[in-house]
């Protein structure tokens, strides 16, 4: 993310690079809900019906980054530019808004760092966080453990199926990694420098609630 301007008022001029998705879709309420005029500049925009826009705050710019006719175009009179745009697995809204109102200020600690944004509490092993979403998807799912070595063997023999026969595999052995490495991340920093709290530590709650009402299986 970047600062363009060092303005106190409470109404600016947001740009969204990459903004299209969810992630920039809960950033864009957010910052409209401080009251600013949103910019988005994205290759496609989701329909999230879940999300509420004032559409007389709102800028929806369809194209390229690459292009520098219409970056220039959506950078126009900004005050401050939220780079979304490449993949991602998770983020906060939060996280950046509480990032742009630091930079706010050239003398700003927060200048030139860089910040994990995770939920707070005890480890959670990947298995057990997904586990939630997996039992509502299957109740009668049951446990059972194997090697990695044997899940790295099993997803490399899908993998090699899929580009023989088009099968889509059920797992990749990026996947079957995820599922067996531990990560551990402090967000000790954003919270000293940015002020950031972590709301619904390792809840699948909310994603299971959006599951029910737009998933393939809503009425």
């Amino acid at each position: 993310m970047v600062s363009f301007a060092n303005k106190d008022s409470q109404s600016l001029r947001m740009c969204i690079l990459g903004g299209g998705g969810y992630l920039g879709s809960c950033l864009t309420e957010k910052l409209q809900k401080d009251g600013h005029f949103v910019v988005v500049l994205d290759l496609n925009f989701e329909n999230l019906p879940q999300i509420i826009f004032d559409e007389f705050r709102l800028k929806r710019i369809k194209g390229s980054i690459l292009n520098p006719v219409i970056l220039a175009q959506a950078l126009k009179e900004c005050d401050a530019c939220f780079h979304l745009v490449g993949y991602g697995i998770f983020g906060s809204a939060s996280a950046f808004v509480l990032a742009e109102i630091a930079l706010r200020n050239p003398d700003s600690v927060a200048n030139g760092n860089i910040y994990h944004i995770v939920d707070a509490g005890p480890p959670v092993h990947p298995f057990f966080f997904w586990n939630p979403l997996i039992s509502y998807l299957n109740p009668n799912l049951t446990n059972h453990q194997i090697p990695f070595w044997l899940a790295h063997s099993i997803t490399y023999c899908m993998e090699m199926l899929y580009k023989v026969c088009g099968v889509e595999p059920l797992m990749t052995r990026m996947d079957a990694s995820a599922l067996s490495t531990h990560r551990t991340f402090s967000i000790q920093k954003a919270v000293d420098h940015l002020g950031y709290q972590p709301v619904n530590n390792h809840c699948l709650e909310a994603t299971i609630e959006h599951f029910e009402k737009y998933g393939k299986h809503a009425n």
